[in-house]
């Protein structure tokens, strides 16, 4: 009796009718193993003398670049353009200001974040503590910021019932959070770390607005472009259940508190930070963020680059297997090894 191994296996294609079987015969000696793939116009034999199992590996991988198996190529043609196309982002993102600049760092942070810490008075409590809340929200257009916050926030929300009563609040951003934007990366005053980087540190900017919140008339003009806004650059927005009787709520500035250097917070006058404007024209490269892109939702070029790589892998894939294939087929040939042997028989003579 042969040893407990692989005595036939047999597998299917799939997407075609084809079959691939593994048999081994039961002369432990000869031991032949064949492959026979059925209904592909190119048909394969392969055979060899070995007994161990991981020729029979080899003999599966040969087959597979060999007839180009439908299951490699739909792996590669997913996973090469997405391995080396940048992640598609909403919106471009625009350099970081130079911290001097009160007012435009701070308009860069709201523009640039794509949520924040929402804080009321608790009505939930007796004792109404403050009561935080993550909340995702815009300012304007990727292309144009207005400084202020916006939100899509539903009355079951513990947010908008403390507002009720209530509806004076604060809104906490962060400098820390900039990874979690598309396209960002993590800055490294921000960065955790034994060098000195850290979410509390105060060259990692952090800006709190204090206000009210007031909700906007809906079906009005500026619900339905704060609306576009909002599901634009916040698209799973569109999904959310639609008996949970959503509302805009539009932030009112009071007062700024913002820190993105030694020496204290500074406290911007409300006007100074509205009149403040931010350049469009400066993007930040995307070559500085890893694995992301900011120009937006065109990755035309690097999708293009993805399949010239997918092209290059196949045609190399099938020359190999061509390769092999025709060596091994030449290898085991009767005639050739008898050929070879006569040419020793007459080279001996000699």
């Amino acid at each position: 009796m042969c040893p407990p191994r692989l005595n036939a296996l047999i597998f299917s294609v799939p997407n075609t009718s084809s079959a691939v079987s593994i048999t081994r015969s039961k002369n432990c000696n000869a031991n032949l193993k064949s492959i026979h793939l059925a209904n592909w116009d190119d048909r394969l034999l392969l055979s060899h003398h070995h007994q161990r199992s991981k020729h029979q590996l080899i003999i599966i991988i040969i087959v597979i670049i060999k007839m180009k198996f439908p299951l490699l190529l739909v792996a590669i043609a997913f996973a090469v353009p997405r391995a080396s196309a940048k992640k598609e982002c909403t919106c471009p993102l625009l350099n970081r200001p130079d911290y001097r600049e009160l007012e435009v760092s701070a308009r860069w942070i709201v523009h640039s974040l794509d949520w924040g810490v929402l804080s009321s008075i608790s009505s939930r409590l007796d004792s109404n503590p403050p009561f935080g809340n993550v909340y995702s929200f815009v300012d304007g257009p990727c292309d144009e910021s207005f400084g202020i916050p916006y939100f899509y926030a539903s009355p079951m929300d513990q947010s908008l019932s403390d507002t009720e009563e209530n509806n004076q609040v604060s809104f906490t951003l962060s400098e820390a959070a900039f990874p979690f934007t598309c396209g960002g990366h993590n800055f490294e005053e921000c960065q955790i770390s034994p060098e000195g980087g850290d979410p509390s540190n105060p060259m990692c900017a952090r800006l709190t607005l204090t206000g009210k919140l007031e909700q906007l008339e809906k079906g009005g003009s500026e619900f339905q472009q704060v609306n576009g806004w909002l599901f634009h650059r916040h698209a799973a927005m569109k999904s959310w259940p639609d008996d949970h009787g959503w509302v805009i709520m539009k932030f009112k500035i009071e007062d700024i508190w913002f820190i993105d250097f030694f020496g204290g917070a500074n406290v911007i006058k409300p006007e100074d930070y509205l009149n403040a404007t931010l350049d469009f024209g400066d993007l930040m490269d995307m070559d500085t963020n890893e694995g992301s892109t900011n120009v937006g939702s065109d990755a035309n070029g690097s999708s293009f680059v993805g399949y010239a790589t997918l092209f290059i892998v196949v045609v190399l894939g099938s020359a190999i297997g061509n390769f092999i294939a025709a060596t091994r087929q030449k290898v085991s040939n009767p005639s050739y090894q008898q050929v070879d042997k006569s040419d020793d028989v007459s080279n001996s003579g000699k």
